[in-house]
């Protein structure tokens, strides 16, 4: 929904300042009076479009350097600290390399920050245009709006068998210890993602698949090496192993 704000007072106009918005009919604006849009949008000397900002910057990166936002509104690096004008001023200065690092969406609060994946691919600039509408570029001539951007979830790690594990609740997983080569169905409460500790699986059968191919008490692998069997043997030892291991 459209807004204008009255920036210039001409003959029988209402007196600044004064705001009109868009009505049921699109072709309507209204405050306590209808005004037409072809009598808004056809005369920008006396009318100017409202945006309504629906983004915070949270950070800005200046040579290398992120400036966070702090309490105050301010934008903070070791001892030094800017306010939001001088940063956007450092923003349009062609001679400071100052970027926009991450922003947040204030209608349901994502953060969007630079590397992050989004529906177009990774975000490599946020732009923000002298309206005050913000951009996000994936670097191959793509872009998308603030309201249309979806953020694509990261997974938290991505299992031995490639499936990628976003939820510790909802997604079901197992792991193998590495020093015992105990098959352990992950624990909703305390979990604690160890990689150098255990391997992970998204299933039970593909975890004790693991386990019956590679545990050094008895390798599956080292006894099909070692004999010659015909396939129809190693399908007899591989489901005895089975049984017999976990």
């Amino acid at each position: 929904m459209k807004k204008y704000k009255l920036i210039k007072e001409y003959p029988g106009s209402p007196k600044i300042p004064f705001e009109v918005k868009q009505g049921k009919n699109s072709n309507d604006y209204f405050n306590k009076t209808i005004f037409y849009k072809r009598d808004i949008e056809n005369y920008p000397e006396y009318w100017q479009e409202v945006i309504e900002k629906d983004y915070e910057i949270l950070s800005f990166t200046v040579n290398k350097i992120i400036f966070f936002r702090n309490e105050k509104g301010n934008y903070i690096s070791s001892t030094i600290e800017y306010t939001l004008d001088h940063m956007l001023f450092f923003l349009k200065a062609t001679n400071n390399p100052c970027i926009i690092h991450s922003i947040k969406r204030l209608s349901d609060g994502e953060v969007f920050t630079i590397g992050d994946n989004y529906n177009l691919g990774t975000i490599q600039e946020i732009e923000l245009t002298k309206d005050g509408t913000l951009w996000f570029h994936n670097g191959k001539k793509s872009k998308s709006g603030l309201f249309v951007t979806i953020k694509v979830k990261q997974p938290l790690f991505t299992t031995e068998d490639g499936v990628d594990i976003f939820d510790l609740v909802k997604d079901e997983f197992y792991y193998v210890t590495k020093s015992q080569f105990s098959l352990v169905k992950r624990a909703m409460k305390g979990f604690y993602y160890e990689p150098e500790k255990e391997w992970y699986f998204s299933t039970k059968e593909a975890a004790q698949d693991y386990i019956i191919r590679n545990k050094p008490c008895f390798s599956y692998n080292d006894v099909v090496n070692k004999y010659s069997m015909s396939f129809i043997h190693q399908s007899i030892l591989y489901e005895k192993a089975k049984t017999h291991c976990i």
